[in-house]
């Protein structure tokens, strides 16, 4: 063993290749599968499924699956409740309400400027929506000429003076 000047044991210098390790390379696969099962991705085909039941006709304006749903769409998908749950949770955040809000915003212009009976149908529909979204008349403005955002926008939660 040599000494350096410090009086102390010289470090010993490893090659390069002793501390490379394969598992750096390639995660060790008890790794990978448990990152798969903590951090489910959703494919895309079950995305496109989703998103077609969830913009459909039939349920664009109640967008909360049955239970019956739910078992065909986990079935379908390949998708987990929990899953099924969250992702649905955040497209009616993301993509269902925003879609009503712009629907109400062209339904109140279309009522300023005089609807036909199919579009008051249609208004309707949209309004009926906009409630399930727990949306209030203040936060879209309602129908029928004026009204505007208030204040805070959205409904009364309580607790105020």
């Amino acid at each position: 063993m040599s000494v350096a000047k410090s009086g102390w044991p010289a470090p010993h210098r490893a090659s390069p290749r002793r501390f490379v390790s394969s598992s750096i390379e390639q995660p060790p696969t008890h790794l990978t599968q448990l990152t798969q099962l903590t951090h489910p991705v959703v494919r895309y085909q079950a995305v496109t499924i989703l998103k077609e039941w969830l913009l459909s006709e039939e349920h664009f304006t109640h967008p909360y699956p049955t239970t019956q749903d739910q078992a065909h769409l986990m079935q379908v998908t390949g998708i987990g409740k929990k899953q099924l749950k969250n992702w649905f949770t955040n497209a009616r955040r993301r993509i269902w309400k925003p879609l009503i809000k712009k629907q109400l915003e062209d339904a109140k212009n279309a009522a300023a400027n005089g609807m036909t009976p199919a579009e008051a149908e249609r208004a309707s529909r949209v309004q009926h929506a906009a409630q399930t979204a727990g949306m209030s008349r203040e936060e879209y403005g309602g129908y029928g000429g004026g009204g505007g955002g208030g204040v805070g926008g959205g409904r009364d939660r309580g607790g105020g003076m």
